[in-house]
C-alpha cells in the first residue's frame, strides 16, 4: 500500500483501520464503496488507541464530515448505532484515490 497520503492523515488512518480484519468498529460495506461504523465499538476499539484526534464518536463523525463523507439515511434503521458513510474517493482496493480527498 504505497501511496502519497501525508496531507490526508485522517483518511490514511481510516483506510488502515477499515482494512484491518481485527477491527470490528469500522468495516467496508459489501460493495466496497462505503464504510459501516458501529458507534458502540468505535470508542472502545480504536479512537484513543490509534492516534486519531477524535476522543469520542461525535468527534470522529465530524472528521468524516470534514473530509466529505456522506451518511446514508436508509441504512439499518433498526440499529441506531450502525451508520453507513460514503465518499467518492474512499473505496476498497483503491488507495490511490486518498490523495484526492479534502485536507
Amino acid at each position: 500500500m504505497e501511496f502519497s497520503q501525508s496531507a490526508n492523515i485522517f483518511p490514511t488512518k481510516l483506510w488502515r483501520l477499515v482494512n484491518d480484519s481485527s477491527v470490528d468498529a469500522i468495516t467496508w460495506n459489501h460493495q466496497g464503496d462505503g464504510i459501516i461504523v458501529n458507534k458502540n465499538l468505535i470508542e472502545k476499539q480504536f479512537l484513543s488507541l490509534n492516534g486519531f484526534k477524535a476522543s469520542c464518536s461525535s468527534s470522529f463523525v465530524r472528521q468524516l464530515n470534514f473530509y466529505g463523507f456522506k451518511k446514508s439515511q436508509r441504512f439499518n434503521r433498526d440499529e441506531p448505532n450502525i451508520h453507513h458513510y460514503f465518499h467518492p474517493n474512499f473505496k476498497r482496493n483503491q488507495p490511490e484515490l486518498i490523495p484526492l480527498m479534502r485536507n
